[in-house]
């Protein structure tokens, strides 16, 4: 416990606040979102398919606009965009609230999408900047505040009546200005410098994705992410259809089991993790990591009654706990100065495009045979463990070499003196 207050006390003030703001953003986005589809059906006359296009538009213009929003706050600073990030969501469920026009409500969903994009982006440039040698600890704390708002916030929201009354998205509005204000005031006050490199209003926005994909550290953790985010998008779809078709209303219990199962393991393990294996070789913790994600979905492919299928998901849980805080701490020191949003940018893109490619390319495969999902969910899980050991591979290679480029030249002359 000490050790905790102690680790808190040292932290960065603006990576303390931004921590903080996580967490309630969290914890309302899950309060709120999941219950908007109840929501307008209560009270719009839209068809379940048009509320099924606003919801899903958010999503959406957060993967096409995901870049643009990245460039937008390279270019102006974390310090503008963060704030402006929230401002923009709290104005589009305003709009939720005052009208029932498909089209009004659409546009709103598309602006509050392209919204969380910059929120994500900026974010993640702020603690990636002011973590400094904390990084690991940084964004395993991060990651693990973010689990806990999405397993209290359902709660929370289905006690205060989420989807038949408009309250809770009031608290979400209140809160989303709230913090815009409250981040606005800190970095006025404390006088914070968070702007960008001075030379990225001269490279265009090519240059830009060119000097980031001519890295291979860059290119494999783009791979990695797509992969990781392949799998966990399976099992939160098409796993749950399995089990259902598999053992009818004991398998959708099961898949309930699984989804609680997997937010408790994250929620009591990472924190442990962090502490155990901080001093460990990244490169072994990534083994490891893979090596569960791997033997748990290969064990959906042997075990067949209902409680031994909770096996794959502990399993898979639990290197998802293993190798995350080095992951994303390695993530953090693959931003480059004055590109930082745009690169969390793309890596946003690649995990929405896997959420976007997965559910319906694993149905196609369960509708031959469930073994070919999860076969492809193997597969595809060796794919991400071996470019996350890639990228970090490479990104060594480069330091390296960069900290002291003489130095296989000087191995050279050793070898020959």
């Amino acid at each position: 416990m000490k050790k905790s207050i102690v680790f808190l006390k040292e932290l960065n003030f603006l990576v303390l606040c931004t921590l903080m703001l996580n967490f309630a953003i969290s914890f309302c986005r899950f309060m709120t979102m999941p219950f908007l589809i109840i929501y307008f059906s209560n009270n719009t006359n839209l068809e379940y398919q048009q509320i099924g296009i606003i919801i899903g538009l958010s999503s959406l213009s957060s993967l096409l606009f995901a870049l643009l929003a990245g460039r937008w706050t390279d270019k102006v600073g974390a310090k503008i965009a963060l704030p402006v990030s929230l401002i923009i969501p709290a104005v589009s469920f305003i709009g939720y609230l005052t009208t029932s026009n498909f089209y009004l409500l659409s546009i709103f969903s598309a602006v509050s999408g392209f919204s969380w994009a910059i929120y994500n982006s900026s974010n993640m440039t702020i603690l990636a900047k002011f973590s400094n040698e904390k990084k690991e600890e940084v964004f395993g704390l991060n990651y693990w505040l973010f689990n806990l708002g999405a397993v209290l916030g359902p709660i929370l929201g289905a006690n205060l009546g989420a989807g038949d009354s408009q309250f809770v998205i009031y608290i979400f509005v209140i809160t989303l200005i709230l913090s815009s204000l409250a981040l606005y005031f800190t970095f006025s006050r404390k006088k914070i410098e968070i702007d960008q490199s001075s030379n990225i209003d001269s490279q265009s926005f090519i240059n830009t994705l060119g000097s980031l994909f001519s890295k291979k550290s860059i290119v494999y953790m783009l791979i990695a992410y797509f992969s990781l985010f392949y799998v966990q998008s399976q099992l939160e779809t098409n796993v749950g259809l399995y089990l259902k078709d598999t053992f009818g209303e004991m398998g959708i219990k099961t898949f309930a089991y699984s989804l609680s199962l997997s937010a408790f393991v994250v929620l009591f393990f990472q924190p442990l993790f962090i502490l155990l294996l901080k001093k460990r070789k990244d490169i072994s913790v990534f083994l490891l990591g893979t090596l569960l994600t791997i033997i748990g979905t290969t064990s959906y492919l042997f075990f067949d009654t209902p409680l031994l299928l909770l096996i794959p998901i502990l399993l898979i849980s639990l290197g998802e706990v293993v190798y995350t805080p080095k992951l994303q701490a390695l993530v953090a020191n693959l931003a480059e100065d004055g590109s930082e949003a745009t690169y969390f940018s793309l890596l946003n893109m690649s995990g929405n495009l896997a959420f976007f490619i997965g559910p319906w390319s694993g149905a196609l495969l369960i509708q031959q045979n469930s073994s070919l999902l999860f076969g492809a969910m193997t597969l595809v899980g060796i794919m991400g463990g071996g470019s996350m050991i890639l990228s970090y591979l490479a990104y060594k290679k480069k330091n390296t070499y960069s900290s002291n480029p003489n130095n296989f030249e000087t191995m050279y002359e050793n070898k020959v003196n």
